[in-house]
């Protein structure tokens, strides 16, 4: 009984090991396997119990963690990922913005004001033309001579009653008044009657040629425009002035009166009226606008454009005195507009307009309507407009004037660039110099 006890032992002992052996039999892919899940190894694969239909058997086990879905023998560590070099972006260098033009202003702003201020003028009226004409004088005294080159052409039917140094002489003072500010770099004098109105076309294409403005994009000018617009028929006296977009350079047209003294109408405010436009335009060179004239007059007041340009005029009559001859003549002629209301809040209304698109008639109310170049209320830029600017450079300096230009010109509102430079509102400004050409109209009661 106990032979078969020891026996039956063996026996149950040696069952599993005889099943272990069963199951660790050299794995194949497609062979039995007993449970699904387990594990087989031969040295170059391991195997995983599947079931298949209604069998268990062995099939190649994937491991979900390697890159290449493929274990060495007894390891179930993924196969790192091999490294890549990303390839590097190709390097651009940006395209700079285009430069935004600026126009220089070479004063401190706001100007400096003088004896007379906003603040007092009222109480100085008497004094307003004798500062105005120091104040320019002391500026051109202060500058240094600009070195601009510019040729000077007179027909020839008038070239032996006007020197080209007389011309020049004018033009240098003018060069001075304003200089550091935006300029033309070239600019060229036509001078002529009315006979020599073809020729001053001819010579301006030819001299265009020299230049070669036809090579600039969009090349368009205003001269045979501007030409035809300084004679009225035969009566010539008239003078132009303007920029050539693109090229950084000007011109000037001047007519003279046939049947007058042409060194004596020389003498006489237009050549540097002429010159001051030219350099109202050229704060706008740059800017590629299309038509400056237009764009001018629909953000600026066509009166403070005309009378900036009277100021240098009148003052280069070499004397105090001839200045305050001139300014009678110049400043209280009404050029035929009918104004009949000269009160203060009439002149304070045209001031706030005073341009193509708003305006005041001839009771001094504003209406809507065309008070710019040409028409007849814009006839009051040189009057109304030349008493404004006197007493504007009577307050702070000719250079005061062209610092409200460039400012305008390089984007901001007349409002906004006169509160820079005079350091009060736009309102409060024009409040104040309608008082004093009032006062100034009643004084000396103007011409038709």
């Amino acid at each position: 009984m106990r032979k078969l006890s020891i026996l039956a032992c063996f026996i149950l002992l040696a069952s599993p090991l005889a099943i272990t052996h069963a199951n660790a039999a050299t794995p194949k892919l497609g062979g039995a396997c007993s449970k699904v899940g387990s594990f087989g190894d031969t040295p170059k694969e391991r195997f995983v119990c599947v079931k298949s239909g209604k069998k268990l058997v062995w099939g190649v086990w994937k491991n979900p963690n390697s890159n290449n879905n493929s274990a060495s023998k007894g390891s179930t560590t993924p196969t790192p990922a091999p490294v890549t070099t990303p390839t590097p972006a190709p390097v651009t260098t940006p395209t700079p913005a285009p430069a935004v033009f600026k126009a220089p202003i070479p004063i401190t702003l706001p100007a400096a004001q003088g004896q007379i201020t906003f603040a007092n003028i009222t109480d100085h009226l008497t004094d307003i033309p004798t500062a105005a004409y120091n104040n320019y004088e002391a500026a051109i005294s202060a500058s240094a001579l600009p070195t601009i080159p510019y040729d000077i052409f007179i027909s020839s039917d008038i070239a032996g009653s006007i020197s080209k140094s007389h011309v020049s002489a004018l033009i240098d003072r003018s060069l001075k008044l304003f200089a550091g500010f935006q300029a033309p770099t070239y600019f060229a004098v036509y001078i002529y009657d009315y006979k020599g109105i073809s020729w001053a076309e001819n010579k301006y294409e030819e001299n265009a040629q020299t230049r070669k403005y036809s090579l600039i994009k969009n090349y368009n000018d205003r001269f045979a425009h501007d030409v035809d617009g300084t004679c009225n028929s035969q009566n010539c006296g008239g003078t132009s002035a303007g920029m050539i977009r693109g090229s950084n350079e000007g011109y000037m047209a001047i007519a003279v009166d046939s049947g007058g003294d042409p060194e004596g109408f020389l003498s006489s405010p237009n050549v540097p009226h002429s010159f001051i436009h030219l350099i109202q335009k050229s704060q706008w060179d740059g800017t590629q606008i299309d038509d400056v004239n237009r764009y001018q007059n629909s953000v600026m007041p066509f009166w403070f454009f005309e009378g900036v340009s009277q100021g240098p005029a009148l003052i280069f009559t070499k004397s105090l005195q001839s200045y305050l001859e001139s300014r009678r003549w110049v400043l209280y002629r009404l050029g035929g507009t009918g104004l009949k209301n000269l009160s203060a809040q009439a002149m304070t209304n045209y001031l706030l307009s005073g341009s193509s698109t708003k305006t005041i008639d001839v009771n001094g109310n504003q209406i809507a309507g065309d008070g710019g170049p040409g028409s007849v209320m814009g006839n009051l830029g040189n009057p109304i407009g030349g008493l404004a600017v006197e007493a504007l450079a009577a307050i702070a300096g000719p250079q005061s004037l062209m610092a409200l230009t460039a400012l305008v010109a390089n984007g901001s509102s007349m409002e906004d660039s006169f509160l820079k430079v005079y350091g009060v509102s736009w309102i409060q400004g024009t409040q104040v110099l309608g008082q004093v050409i009032a006062v100034e109209l009643k004084q000396n009661p103007p011409t038709p």
